[in-house]
């Protein structure tokens, strides 16, 4: 016993040091290892609710895998969708925030329509719907600008009281909503499929 107790003693400051050495190279070693990041597809620019997404629209940014949102697209998956709602510079694009063209068939156009926040928290997208003018000089008339269009976007930012709603339509139809739009209110009246 009394040999291992001078072995030990003796060889002390040793001990010591590759004991010190590892604690160091561990502590290193586990700082070192960055979280695993993944490459997100983001709006390069601020994009208006209905634009078509091009590829100067899109840039990547970095994520760690723990914080990259869910339902995430790839840029080939982007190609031609619409931004179902206005995205701010960087914001990442995913199933929700840009919506496939299929719910624009060959030949139809968005037309945004304004209403009430109220009024469109009761319709989804796909329903169907009559949208209606209001005469500007006398509201009890009204004339009816499409009828079972499509809704393909619907917009309802928490601070406000009002909301967007986009439908599919025809492009001289999609002309008719806007310009009406301007004259005065328009009205969507929920309605079964054509």
């Amino acid at each position: 016993m009394e040999k291992l107790n001078l072995f030990v003693l003796g060889h002390r400051r040793i001990a010591v040091a590759v004991l010190a050495g590892l604690a160091v190279w561990a502590s290193i070693s586990a700082l070192s290892q960055e979280p695993r990041q993944v490459a997100v597809p983001v709006a390069a620019r601020d994009l208006p609710s209905g634009s078509t997404v091009g590829a100067q629209d899109i840039t990547t940014a970095k994520f760690t895998e723990s914080t990259a949102p869910a339902g995430l697209l790839t840029k080939a998956q982007l190609r031609s969708r619409v931004v179902a709602g206005p995205m701010r510079q960087g914001e990442p694009f995913t199933d929700a925030r840009a919506i496939t063209p299929q719910r624009l068939g060959s030949g139809e156009q968005l037309a945004l329509i304004d209403l009430a926040a109220a009024h469109a928290r009761l319709l989804r997208v796909g329903d169907r719907v009559d949208v209606v003018s209001l005469d500007a000089d006398d509201g009890a008339r009204t004339s009816v600008i499409a009828r079972g269009a499509p809704v393909a976007v619907i917009e309802i930012p928490e601070d406000s009281g009002a909301a967007s709603l986009g439908v599919a339509v025809p492009p001289d139809i999609a002309h008719s909503v806007m310009t009406a739009q301007l004259q005065a209110p328009l009205m969507v009246i929920p309605t079964k499929a054509p």
